[in-house]
């Protein structure tokens, strides 16, 4: 493989990387409450990074194992620090998706509660298992 091959290689993933930030930064954009978080939203949304991941996980079986001039080193860290900015968000997201649980949780519980309470019969009531974890 040439250095315009692996240059090109680098590009690439940049590109894709750069992408995957863009789209997750206006996903959280638009979602700034739990509440408005909606879960096939974040499927969705998971979906399509996942087809950008895998397309970056090619590239970097093609480039494995090159040398790299300087200009390629420079792009190597601006793909590092483009990944760290998405490791960032993602730990943004993950809290969000926490509280969305944490909430659905509660609000499973607040049904239970009100469907056991008027039962004088414990016997046989649902038992809530605990999801949180």
């Amino acid at each position: 493989m040439d250095q315009n091959s692996v240059r090109f290689l680098l590009q690439e993933e940049l590109q894709y990387l750069e992408n995957i930030l863009k789209n997750t930064q206006k996903f959280l954009g638009d979602y700034q409450e739990t509440e408005e978080l909606a879960i096939q939203e974040v499927g969705k949304f998971l979906g399509d990074r996942e087809d950008l991941i895998k397309n970056i996980i090619k590239l970097e079986d093609d480039k494995n194992s090159k040398k790299f001039s300087s200009q390629e080193k420079h792009l190597k860290k601006e793909i590092s620090r483009v990944a760290r900015e998405l490791v960032e968000i993602d730990a943004r997201i993950l809290d969000i998706l926490s509280k969305k649980k944490k909430k659905i949780v509660k609000d499973i519980n607040k049904v239970a509660d009100i469907r056991n309470e008027g039962s004088y019969k414990k016997q046989g009531a649902s038992k809530l298992v605990d999801i949180e974890g």
